[in-house]
């Protein structure tokens, strides 16, 4: 008779087992959630990445826009005096947007990782709260 810890005479069904101190369904069970939080955090970052990549788009649109507009009006402003004017208004303008979108953008990956980490987090939570019991 083979006494090998990997070859079961007994045909018990998997699950069944017991480990000193635990149950391997809860095992299982552990696992699972651990698995269920990981797709929670990745379908969290997933969507947050596209509303991210849709304010880009919407950022570009923006910016082509404004540049039509601007080179519009260098164009009617005739002399250099007036197209200095123009040029430094439009540069500040332009500054100022391109740091409240980086502002936006910055407080929605930021958005983004706390979720994640509240998912995981929580995860982690129920990890130790089992291991006390």
């Amino acid at each position: 008779m083979n006494n090998s810890p990997h070859q079961r005479g007994d045909k018990q069904p998997i699950g069944s087992e017991t480990l000193p101190g635990m149950e391997v369904q809860d095992l299982v069970e552990a696992q699972r959630r651990g698995i269920d939080a990981l797709i929670e955090a990745q379908m969290i970052t997933a969507q947050d990445a596209h509303a991210v990549a849709r304010k880009q788009a919407d950022i570009m649109r923006e910016t082509f826009n404004r540049i039509s507009s601007l080179a519009t009006e260098v164009i009617q402003a005739g002399n250099p005096q007036q197209t200095a004017v123009v040029d430094s208004k439009a540069i500040q303008a332009g500054l100022e947007r391109a740091f409240e979108h980086m502002r936006e953008l910055m407080g929605a990956m930021i958005e983004t990782n706390m979720s994640v980490f509240d998912v995981m987090n929580s995860r982690i939570a129920d990890m130790f709260d089992q291991s006390e019991q």
